[in-house]
């Protein structure tokens, strides 16, 4: 009951809604007001429709949202190792969350798993992205040895940043895929 075919067009229409409602405040709110470190307003809104409408609806979301908002109002251009990056993660997000069960113990473990592999393996990706795409920029340093010391600067300076937005945003994702389950059993 947790593909999209299972989900009313109410329910589709209600997540699609309430991501972009995130998606918008995201563009406006920095206007106004600084956001807490541990939340990550690009995340949640991808990681719900990758959780409930599948992974590439989750990644073609990402890559929709970034690049609009990227290009509007306070945005700086659309900068591509970091769209690859969050379609990426969104992609990845679905491919765990999509087919989630019922079970407390179950989503709680995928939540446990998903709070270290993201912070630990998925984050450290974007330097490895990074790489890819600047290479030229880097002074001649080998993939290796710049991942190796991103990595080590990641571990030392942002793991504790990146652990708990990723809390919360798996957090706020858990407790949305309840209150869509039960929506879509009514």
């Amino acid at each position: 009951m947790n593909s999209i075919e299972g989900k009313s067009k109410k329910v589709i229409l209600l997540i699609i809604l309430f991501a972009l409602i995130i998606t918008g405040l995201n563009a406006i709110l920095p206007m106004y007001t600084s956001a807490p470190i541990f939340i990550s307003s690009n995340i949640i809104p991808a990681a719900i429709i990758s959780s409930t409408l599948g992974p590439i609806a989750g990644a073609i979301y990402a890559a929709l949202a970034s690049i609009i908002l990227n290009n509007i109002g306070m945005g700086s251009g659309t900068i591509i190792y970091t769209l690859v990056f969050q379609i990426l993660e969104a992609f990845l997000i679905g491919l765990i969350w999509y087919k989630s069960s019922d079970s407390i113990f179950k989503n709680f473990f995928k939540y446990i798993i998903s709070v270290i592999a993201f912070t630990f393996i998925v984050k450290p990706l974007s330097s490895a992205i990074f790489y890819i795409f600047n290479k030229e920029f880097i002074g001649g340093l080998s993939f290796f040895e710049y991942f190796s010391n991103a990595y080590t600067s990641f571990i030392q300076n942002n793991s504790t940043n990146t652990i708990l937005m990723y809390r919360f945003s798996f957090l706020i994702l858990l407790i949305i895929k309840y209150i869509v389950n039960y929506f879509n059993k009514k």
